[in-house]
């Protein structure tokens, strides 16, 4: 939640603290004496900028002197509570949260903290009531909204978690949080395998404004699921405008054109991608379109290319290997399926083993095939006695 995470507001701090400490010992060399109300002003701003640095001991020196001076203060427990919450000191926060829940009653953010905290220690009847208290008092604490959405999925109230995580994103101010929200409400209803929900949470969403990339690609993906392309491609490249630094994004338009029957346009697609970042799987994807369109000398670039900057990660392998095949360069795919078979994780899977034994027969390599057999035999509950 947002306030576990203290913002760094240097210059706004700086004049804080400036400000406190005029207001600790006076102005013009301390001439003027300080009255204690102005004094204890002061430790309250100094201690509230201390925390929001992060230096939480010192924040709380700086509230315990502010005690002594006024006890009664109402915004104390409140202040050393979050300081504590901030140091995962469940239970310390907590008793500091009831203590100012009894002094202001009123206001919403003592009882949304102590209901979070009651869901974390596991305290979900205490939780909810607290946490209805606090939408009862303020019904857009988007804080309280999303703890009151984790109580409900703990309990496995599906539908009632998406509703209140969907009004939580209604009610933050912050742009980027909607978004988290509004596709964790979407995850939650995934999850119970109510697509259709998820699709209309996101729609609401983006009805609503928050037109965040992670929305947009949630959405699209979504509608790639159900068939339903011609919506997800507009969804997609507007999620890929807004995160430039995503290149599934783009390779996820470039597969819809192509699915659409429109090869100029995933090529101009997969181009988008790789500017992004370099990826072999990309650079198949338009080798495969080269082939298809009858241009050779293309497509056996690409296919170059892909090879160049291939990680070796086994997916990536595998594809790749069957990329070579299709181009006729048997010799070339089985390098690479013997030397993922000679991964040590690698070892016990039989079907991986004889597809490389197999390509191996087909290409003349007599020793990488009585090799890749012998894996295969050993494999454990395989059943494999042939080989090609």
């Amino acid at each position: 939640m947002a306030f576990l995470k203290p913002a760094r507001r240097g210059t706004i701090l700086a004049c804080l603290a400036l400000w406190s400490l005029s207001a600790l010992f006076g102005c013009e060399g301390g001439s003027k004496p300080v009255d204690p109300k102005t004094r204890a002003e002061g430790l309250y701003v100094h201690g509230t900028a201390l925390y929001l640095q992060g230096k939480f001991d010192e924040a709380l020196k700086a509230f315990e002197q502010m005690k002594t001076i006024v006890p009664d203060d109402p915004r104390l427990p409140a202040a050393v509570g979050e300081v504590y919450l901030s140091q995962s000191k469940l239970r310390e926060a907590l008793e500091y949260f009831q203590t100012a829940a009894a002094k202001d009653p009123k206001r919403s953010t003592n009882w949304s903290r102590i209901g979070f905290i009651q869901a974390q220690l596991g305290k979900n009847d205490e939780a909810r009531s607290a946490l209805r208290k606090a939408i009862g008092l303020n019904p857009h604490d988007f804080n309280a909204l999303e703890a009151l959405g984790d109580v409900d999925l703990h309990e496995h109230k599906v539908r009632e978690a998406a509703k209140n995580y969907a009004l939580a994103a209604e009610a933050s101010p912050r742009p980027d949080a909607q978004g988290q929200l509004y596709v964790k409400a979407a995850r939650v209803l995934e999850d119970a395998k109510d697509e259709a929900g998820a699709i209309q949470v996101l729609e609401q969403g983006l009805a609503k404004g928050t037109q965040t990339a992670d929305v947009q690609a949630e959405l699209g993906e979504l509608y790639v699921r159900a068939r339903r392309f011609d919506d997800a491609l507009p969804v997609l490249i507007a999620a890929a405008q807004n995160n430039p630094v995503d290149p599934t994004l783009w390779q996820m338009v470039g597969e819809l054109y192509l699915a659409k029957d429109k090869p100029g346009d995933a090529i101009a697609a997969f181009q988008q991608s790789l500017k992004v970042k370099d990826r072999a799987e990309v650079h198949g994807s338009l080798a495969r379109i080269h082939k298809a369109r009858g241009d050779t000398a293309a497509a056996a670039e690409e296919l170059d290319k892909a090879l160049q900057v291939a990680t070796g990660e086994e997916a990536e392998s595998r594809e790749l290997a069957k990329l070579l095949i299709d181009f006729g360069r048997k010799k070339d795919a089985l390098k690479l399926l013997d030397a993922l078979a000679k991964e040590p994780e690698q070892k016990d899977d039989a079907a991986l083993q004889l597809k490389t034994a197999k390509l191996a027969k087909e290409v003349g390599d007599r020793q990488t095939m009585e090799d890749a057999c012998q894996r295969a035999r050993s494999a454990p509950d395989a059943g494999v006695t042939r080989c090609p």
